[in-house]
């Protein structure tokens, strides 16, 4: 018997597998996995892909097709389903919060025994708290501020998308920061280093700038992230400005969070989450302040303790 735990976002996904025991037997990382944006064969492909890294080659009741073959780089890996060992697993993906997403990523054919497909900032919460209660505010590629209750109801804020949302996330700082870039080149805002920047690798020209933003997923502006909070560290007033209006936008997430939910424990989850921990935490409500703990697990360590459940 395997357990499969898999976190899934716009940036990448990470994979875990694991025994009856508990043990991990392997763990590896693989390319974007959000439905939404990428497409869902597209998110399929990385995440199976990620698992035959892990050493998952094959699985019980799946038909062998290309994408189930080991890459040829990948011939040396255990094989820990052979045997046709049952494979339980839980999938927390982002851009499957909507039932027609979920829908359709659940119609193509997968690989295990049994499948639990979550939103992954669920299985965020669930690694981050070692339970299914409890708030947590996760700021990566995107941002939402999620909480479920002692009765499981779900609750949520932001987290809408990277085209009308994910305010304070990775890929707004580095959408506002070429934002900021074209107001340099229009003579609407201060030349700053971090302009020159994004005008000298996705430039040269406002032209040139354009036409890259057109092709750029939230991924590849999320990269753009460490370097704005890089220049705001050097004193660059533009980042500087950017940085202090992410945390405003998801401080209120918190405090609209906290209008509508219980008390209840807290984490924060997320590269840019952690970055800033010491000041969200500081301007969040006392509750979230008072009731904050380190994340016990990974997101997709979160996902296997779902897995486990399934069987």
């Amino acid at each position: 018997m395997l357990f499969v735990g898999v976190d899934g976002g716009g940036s990448g996904c990470r994979v875990v597998v694991a025994g009856r025991d508990g043990a991990v037997l392997g763990r590896a990382e693989g390319g974007p996995a959000n439905p939404r944006t990428v497409g869902t064969e597209a998110a399929w492909r990385a995440i199976l892909e990620a698992l035959r890294r892990a050493g998952l080659k094959a699985a019980p009741n799946h038909k062998a097709s290309p994408d189930n073959k080991a890459s040829p780089d990948n011939k040396a890996s255990p094989n820990y389903s052979e045997g046709h060992a049952p494979v339980y697993a839980c999938l927390g993906l982002a851009g499957v919060g909507r039932v027609a997403d979920r829908e359709r990523f659940l119609s193509v054919a997968h690989p295990f025994t049994a499948l639990r497909l979550e939103p992954d900032i669920h299985v965020a919460l669930v690694g981050a708290l070692a339970q299914e209660a409890g708030a947590l505010l996760s700021v990566g590629t995107g941002s939402i501020a999620y909480a479920v209750d002692a009765e499981g109801r779900r609750y949520r804020v932001g987290g809408w998308g990277f085209e009308v949302g994910d305010e304070g996330s990775g890929a707004w700082l580095g959408r506002e920061a070429v934002r900021a870039a074209l107001q340099h080149w229009d003579g609407r805002g201060p030349a700053t280093a971090l302009s020159d920047v994004v005008l000298g690798e996705w430039g040269p020209t406002a032209d040139d700038l354009v036409e890259r933003v057109r092709t750029a997923s939230p991924g590849d502006f999320a990269s753009w992230a460490p370097r704005v909070l890089e220049a705001a560290g050097a004193g660059d007033e533009v980042a500087r400005r950017l940085k202090q209006r992410g945390l405003s936008q998801l401080v209120q997430h918190l405090r609209s969070l906290e209008r509508n939910t219980p008390p209840l424990p807290f984490s924060l989850t997320g590269n840019l989450a952690l970055a800033w921990a010491e000041e969200l935490l500081t301007l969040a409500p006392a509750r979230f302040r008072e009731r904050y703990q380190p994340a016990h697990y990974s997101p997709a360590e979160g996902a296997l303790l779902l897995a486990r459940q399934l069987a």
